[in-house]
């Protein structure tokens, strides 16, 4: 149960699906189901909401809304935070999240877009194969299956090293 910005044991489930495993916040043996998830998700939603109001450029704010709409479902209001925090900062950290909230939308284009400047600024590997992720999936979803397999394909065929980013 959430109560007044507090987790109460008995929404912790155990990892391993019994009862001898201790559970709770402070055993570090819990995870919450996803009704609880949800409504710690749908709090901090009304919370951002009037910070995000009175400071539009704040960037972390605009960020952290858009993870959080991401994370519910809300594609439409994820996209609208997560550009307003890539315009504000220059950043393509969200890039991934950003595409994947547009291939859910079925906008194609953006999520290609997307994908040019992510793979322009060549952030960490670990970044751009997430976004390569997303566009392939993308691919698929618009009906370009054998493109989206060459988009996965194409990266790791070339590693003398193989990385988790190649896998």
């Amino acid at each position: 149960q959430v109560n007044a910005g507090r987790i109460e044991r008995d929404t912790c489930v155990s990892d391993r699906g019994d009862d001898a495993a201790p559970v709770g916040i402070a055993s570090g043996n819990c995870r919450l189901d996803e009704r609880t998830v949800g409504h710690i998700l749908r709090d901090a939603a009304r919370l951002l909401r009037p910070l995000r109001d009175a400071y539009p450029d704040a960037a972390a704010v605009r960020e952290l809304l858009g993870l959080v709409h991401y994370r519910l479902g809300q594609y439409p209001a994820a996209s609208k935070e997560l550009t307003a925090f890539a315009d504000l900062t220059g950043s393509v950290e969200q890039h991934p999240v950003l595409m994947d909230c547009w291939r859910a939308q079925h906008r194609y284009r953006k999520v290609d877009e997307l994908w040019r400047d992510l793979a322009n600024a060549s952030p960490s590997a670990a970044l751009v194969t997430e976004g390569r992720i997303v566009l392939a999936g993308s691919l698929a979803d618009d009906g370009s299956l054998d493109e989206a397999i060459a988009t996965l394909e194409r990266r790791g065929a070339d590693a003398k090293r193989v990385q988790d980013h190649h896998l």
